[in-house]
């Protein structure tokens, strides 16, 4: 008996046909199998890009001390329950519930990073961070921007500090007013070479920190 497996190739006798069975499971199985190995060597390459990735975020701390954004999300009551646990201020606008930023937990770095922490904490990338993940720019590029970012966050700081007033007010306390001030002429004079830097600022957010429209929602 003669059977074909496909166009060119036949088997005989019963030893071939136990061949040709074993043969047929693998093609059935190749797939998986092929679809293992690979996604075992992209969790490798996945592994050293999270390192990167968690080496830079845990030394930047951007979405952490409000510099990008004012809340978090806290996304159940689970994460209501972690976020009440960490002492994190909590609020809810518009139907959603939020914790307050700066986070009382950072402080140059997260302090309780290997602890439960609100979904967000986890979940949330920037965008430069975001683009290399995707495969859009490479590592070098975002760390240079997010560098970048926070150099110019830090001179800001600098020269707000040289005024008695403003002295000891985190990025968020200033960039809030300056910007609920900034119809003040008076004060507008007063501080204008720090009105000069905000706009500075708010073109680097714009270029490289300004979520693309399938990221607005965060988590």
């Amino acid at each position: 008996m003669t059977v074909w497996i496909f166009p060119g190739s036949r088997l005989r006798s019963g030893f071939d046909l136990c061949e040709a069975g074993a043969f047929a499971k693998f093609l059935r199985l190749r797939p998986m199998l092929l679809s293992l190995s690979f996604t075992h060597l992209t969790s490798i390459k996945m592994t050293d890009r999270e390192k990167d990735v968690s080496g830079l975020c845990v030394a930047c701390g951007l979405c952490c001390d409000g510099t990008l954004f004012p809340y978090g999300f806290v996304r159940d009551e689970a994460d209501k329950k972690i976020a009440d646990d960490l002492g994190l201020s909590t609020t809810e606008i518009k139907g959603t519930r939020l914790f307050s930023l700066p986070c009382l937990h950072f402080s140059g770095c997260c302090s309780v990073y290997d602890k439960p922490r609100p979904h967000t904490c986890s979940a949330f990338f920037c965008p430069p961070i975001k683009k290399y993940r995707r495969g859009e720019q490479t590592f070098e590029e975002a760390e240079k921007q997010v560098k970048l970012f926070k150099e110019h966050r830090d001179k800001l700081l600098k020269i707000a500090s040289q005024f008695q007033e403003l002295a000891g007010l985190s990025f968020k306390a200033l960039k809030d007013l300056l910007e609920e001030s900034a119809d003040d002429d008076a004060f507008v004079g007063r501080y204008r070479q720090l009105y000069l830097m905000l706009f500075i600022y708010r073109d680097i957010y714009s270029k490289y920190f300004q979520p693309a429209q399938q990221d607005k929602l965060i988590v």
